[in-house]
């Protein structure tokens, strides 16, 4: 990689260079002479590791290994003429690891609303889903949680709920309840998300902004969420969506939302003008080339 870096670098003429995620700010040293952005710092994922790490030994290697990555991006980050982060939480972490670095720049993730439609799609009665691939560990074990804690609480009340589980499953077991669904991979997740009364996002690691949220609230399909799973978002707990944290609570939730038309009609709209207001592309794209335009005229001090 430094060697295809350096051969470009002395091939053409550059105006910027984006250093996208962590891994390729290690290369900062072969474009020094270019105004540069560290682009989608991601910090959260790494020190979670270091405090939920199950075994002893574990917690060890993922503190050292976190501490190594404060000082690392402590002394990388000056290289940078700005550094975007996707939320305000990574905001805060990256200035707690880098307090002399003070360009740091809120870029959230986003989707383009155009693409989303579900006008035509009449939502199913008592219906959920839960959008997630286990070939990503917080997806599954999100999943476990809500099957062996809160799905059976749901049924005790409301026995008619069903539950649907798209994305790849991996072969990974999962407990056996009634009224569930996988899917496995569909062409097309959206009809799916479109024709359930609620998404249902039972994270409790990783890092970043949900899409499958951004992607419910689009269709305009109410949410119920962890604190976790809905962290970085500007989302209101009964505005724009609903966050529980224990098995009674997010079974309540559910229940409740299930239950209430009206809310889920107002939780739906909330949403979707949180997301258009907030996080489609075409008002976060500008924010970004605007970063990009004043970047790439200045020269690293």
């Amino acid at each position: 990689m430094a060697n295809y870096i350096t051969n470009l670098i002395n091939s053409d003429t550059y105006n910027l260079v984006i250093a996208s995620e962590l891994g390729m700010i290690a290369y900062s040293r072969f474009f020094s002479s270019i105004p540069a952005i560290a682009e989608d710092v991601e910090l959260i994922s790494l020190r979670e590791l270091s405090m939920l790490a199950p075994t002893y030994k574990q917690k060890i290697r993922y503190t050292f290994t976190w501490m190594k990555y404060q000082l690392y991006l402590a002394k990388m980050l000056p290289y940078f003429n700005h550094c975007t982060v996707v939320s305000e939480q990574e905001k805060q972490i990256l200035e707690q690891v880098a307090p002399k670095f003070k360009k740091i720049e809120i870029v959230p993730n986003s989707i383009n609303l155009n693409n989303y439609h579900n006008k035509h799609l009449t939502p199913k009665p008592n219906t959920l889903i839960f959008a997630g691939s286990f070939t990503y560990n917080v997806n599954y074990e999100g999943m476990l949680w809500f099957l062996e804690q809160v799905f059976p609480l749901i049924l005790t009340q409301n026995p008619n709920v069903h539950l649907t589980i798209t994305g790849d499953h991996a072969n990974l077991p999962l407990p056996s309840v009634a009224n569930v669904h996988r899917s496995g991979f569909v062409d097309n997740i959206q009809a799916y998300i479109a024709e359930s009364w609620a998404s249902i996002v039972p994270i409790w690691s990783g890092s970043g902004t949900r899409l499958k949220i951004l992607e419910a609230m689009a269709l305009q399909t109410p949410v119920i969420s962890t604190m976790k799973g809905a962290e970085g978002l500007n989302a209101i707990h009964n505005t724009h969506l609903l966050i529980a944290d224990t098995p009674e609570q997010f079974a309540h939730c559910t229940l409740k939302l299930l239950s209430d038309s009206i809310l889920r009609k107002e939780l739906a709209s909330n949403a979707y003008k949180l997301v258009q207001q907030q996080y489609n592309w075409a008002t976060v794209s500008t924010q970004f080339l605007n970063i990009v335009a004043s970047t790439g005229t200045q020269c690293i001090q």
